[in-house]
């Protein structure tokens, strides 16, 4: 706390990585980075910080994506996620009177809620086991929500 330092195994290694992604995308705010100059640059900036040289990522969805992609790139995961929240929720406003669509859309837009969340701390996207959560629960939500919506009673 006193000094200020980048130390090992503590919180300010995450926030000057996060500081040196917020850097490196104000350079190059529109085209990214290439991965692999990327990671150099990170590396380098982490390095002359005295944090060493072996981070590769930033463990942040959102500055990860504007680093390599830059902001068209954060705009595009913002996109994604809102646009998943946004269609369980209309969804879960088109038969509000049975409990099991309200439930299986609120969890539908929960997951996402998850999704973004651990994106603050990780790379949600970037891992094959977290995209492959959300894309395989998702879709198995919404295939409940169909077979409900084709079974419900006839309206009046």
């Amino acid at each position: 706390f006193s000094t200020g330092q980048v130390t090992e195994h503590s919180v300010s290694i995450r926030f000057e990585k996060w500081y040196q992604a917020a850097q490196m995308i104000s350079e190059k705010p529109l085209s990214g980075w290439t991965t692999e100059g990327a990671i150099i640059d990170l590396q380098s900036k982490m390095s002359n910080a005295g944090a060493g040289d072996i981070w590769i990522q930033t463990e942040n969805d959102f500055l990860q994506a504007g680093i390599v992609h830059g902001l068209p790139g954060v705009a595009s995961y913002l996109g994604l996620y809102m646009g998943i929240i946004w269609g369980f929720l209309r969804a879960r406003q088109r038969w509000p009177e049975h409990a099991l669509w309200v439930g299986l859309a609120s969890s539908g837009a929960v997951l996402v809620v998850l999704m973004l969340e651990f994106g603050l701390s990780v790379v949600v996207l970037g891992r094959n086991a977290f995209r492959h959560t959300l894309i395989v629960w998702t879709m198995l939500a919404l295939a409940y929500l169909i077979l409900l919506w084709h079974q419900r009673p006839a309206q009046k």
